[in-house]
């Protein structure tokens, strides 16, 4: 504390010891000591810092408008110890690491190949690395011994770094930008854990505090404080995407890799800066970017059958994305923006795409490249006159296509004629996802419920005058406070997944109704996928991330538990059939609920022998009370 070191557009670094006998000033005094050197260019940054091991005292390192960074040893004043020092000797150190005498010309640590100057150079003593920060928008840092870079990142908003901080405790680089983001650098895992825009002007600088945990930024005319919250629910993939993530999909393709071992697994990610990813599933480190360029995206679907990445456009084009040669294939029928896209094996085992565009319009597409076609439209029918589609589902049991749309109304569709065999009504806003669980249909919708619906029902299309249309919803699940935007299935629990514009994730238990568990975000949810391998969910972001939630594997331990003793998953069944016999019983109405063979579940006779056989089951205080009377009402 008793020295000082400065520098300045002069080109000089200076060196000022504290004026004895003014300890009880109102402010410090300094006196000019030594002219340490005289750079080629200004000087715009200067750091020290030390280990505080016995005998480390540290290093000096500063770096200039030229690209230049030039280190200074300090070294204790010969005879004194290092408690009862004074004064301190600065040597030079050259680029091979040697020192030579304060009298010659300083020699540079390092020097930018480019010649872009440097605004920024921070020394981690402990582990004996150097940041750079270079106007070239780039962050570097180097091995304080091999003065090689071993680490680099580039700002992908094409601007320089306004400020660099460390936490020394976790090792991680903070740095912000003139657009308000905030970047941070993992440097053991050697890559960003973190690019998020926290404010939309420009960030000036930015200090860590580490007895509190929190980081200072300063803007023009103020402060701001915020606190770093650690040990998240969630992975945030964030460096990659520059708009809100709209569609997300995880695919894992039966082709093997070079080692012919395990299948090659990959995320896709489509987003508004139009865009389209390709993330390795195992560290979400982008693979391959494609970038269009004629008309915006507006949906997205990996074909893992012909290995096919096709993407729907506002202009209505469905463009088709050969991931081996990188060539593209143009279709367009539609004639307003393709909303949604869908892989489906309709006949012969042939798998076909197909599209719902906001004319209101299905596609069905044969993307297969033969030698005598070309992917082509194979039919096209109108599915929601005046009104826009917005989700699509195939049911390969039943074989229908499902759609939905801003028309509220749920569509089934014969997948053989396109004939409408079925519909279902009840949302009183636009209906935006859809997923399916053997014979229950799942939507999510505008007015922020989720609707379950029985899938076996042949709701009414048209009638006699009078005639009252069979109500075919469930159960309504009630949580989501804005838009659903995204369903799926835990397909080892039998448990939906929702998420919503609210940037809330959730867990439901749909036979029941209730909410198991929630992950909350301060952005928007706008898209979802789940991951069966590795149980987690990835979600879309209307900030350009994709956040990646590890969920319990509690749930996937109770599910083996239970399925050894065979109890459990008769009464979830149990369950779910109360749920249409309690329906059925509102509308004062008694039918036979049929045995599907794509399920094989067993007839009410056949369950209640098996419940019968489990005598010690009956008196488990674990199973609803209620269900046994559901056999009696079905």
């Amino acid at each position: 504390g008793d020295y000082l070191v400065s520098g300045s557009t002069d080109c000089k670094i200076f060196l000022w010891r504290a004026e004895a006998g003014r300890e009880a000033a109102f402010y410090p005094w300094f006196e000019h000591l030594r002219t340490l050197a005289t750079c080629e260019g200004w000087v715009n940054s200067i750091h020290y810092t030390t280990t505080h091991n016995v005998g480390n005292l540290g290093a000096i390192y500063a770096a200039d408008s030229t690209g230049a960074v030039i280190r200074f040893k300090p070294t204790l004043a010969e005879g004194q110890a290092r408690g009862e020092c004074r004064f301190l000797d600065i040597d030079m150190v050259n680029k091979e690491g040697k020192t030579v005498s304060s009298s010659t010309p300083p020699l540079q640590f390092c020097r930018l190949m480019s010649g872009r100057g440097l605004s920024h150079v921070f020394y981690l003593a402990e582990l004996d690395y150097v940041l750079t920060v270079a106007f070239d928008n780039k962050l570097r840092i180097y091995d304080n011994d091999t003065k090689r870079v071993v680490a680099c990142l580039e700002n992908p908003h094409e601007c320089p770094f306004t400020d660099v901080t460390y936490d020394r405790t976790h090792h991680q680089v903070f740095l912000v930008d003139k657009y308000g983001f905030l970047f941070v650098y993992d440097i053991q895992k050697e890559k960003s854990i973190l690019i998020h825009r926290i404010l939309t002007e420009p960030l000036l600088s930015i200090t860590f505090i580490r007895h509190s945990d929190e980081i200072a930024i300063a803007l023009k005319g103020r402060v701001t404080w915020w606190k770093i919250v650690r040990d998240t629910s969630y992975q945030a993939v964030s460096e990659g995407h520059s708009g809100p993530v709209i569609c997300v999909q995880f695919s894992a393709q039966s082709r093997k890799d070079a080692s012919g071992s395990d299948p090659l697994k990959y995320v896709y990610s489509a987003s508004l800066d139009n865009t389209v990813r390709m993330w390795d599933a195992y560290d979400m480190v982008c693979l391959r970017t494609l970038e269009e360029h004629r008309s915006d995206l507006a949906s997205m679907r990996f074909c893992e059958a012909h290995n096919v990445l096709v993407t729907g456009h506002d202009d209505g084009t469905v463009r088709l994305w050969n991931l081996d040669t990188s060539s593209t294939i143009n279709m367009r029928k539609h004639e307003n923006t393709v909303s949604c896209i869908l892989t489906a094996v309709l006949k012969r085992g042939e798998e076909f795409v197909l599209t719902g565009g906001f004319d209101g319009r299905v596609g069905i597409w044969d993307v297969r490249k033969k030698s005598n076609a070309r992917p082509h439209l194979v039919t096209m029918f109108e599915a929601h006159a005046n009104s826009e589609v917005l989700c699509i589902l195939h049911d390969p049991h039943k074989n229908t296509i499902v759609t939905a749309g801003n028309d509220t109304v749920i569509k089934v569709w014969s997948a053989g004629t396109y004939e409408l065999v079925g519909q279902h009504t009840g949302h009183t806003e636009a209906v935006m996802c859809l997923t399916l669980d053997a014979n229950f249909l799942f939507s999510g919708s505008e007015d922020t419920t989720i609707r379950v619906w029985d899938a076996l029902s042949k709701a009414t299309v048209s009638g006699p005058a009078g005639h009252r249309r069979k109500k075919t919803v469930i159960k309504t699940l009630v949580g989501h406070t804005r838009p659903v935007t995204g369903l799926d299935m835990l397909e080892e629990t039998g448990h939906l997944l929702s998420c919503s514009l609210d940037g809330t994730l959730k867990v439901w238990n749909y036979t029941m109704g209730a909410c198991l568990l929630q992950f909350e975000h301060a952005m928007e949810f706008r898209c979802l996928a789940y991951r069966a391998d590795h149980n987690e969910a990835l979600v879309g972001t209307s900030d350009d991330s994709i956040l990646v939630f590890k969920l319990p594997d509690e749930s996937r331990q109770v599910s083996r538990a239970t399925s050894a003793t065979q109890p459990a998953p008769l009464w979830d069944l149990a369950a779910q059939l109360a749920m249409i016999a309690e329906q059925d019983g509102k509308q004062g109405k008694r039918r036979s609920i049929k045995r599907e063979a794509s399920r094989k579940l067993p007839t009410l006779r056949e369950l209640e022998q098996q419940l019968s056989n489990k005598g010690a089951v009956k008196d488990d205080p674990n199973i609803p009370k209620y269900i046994p009377n559901a056999f009696a009402r079905a």
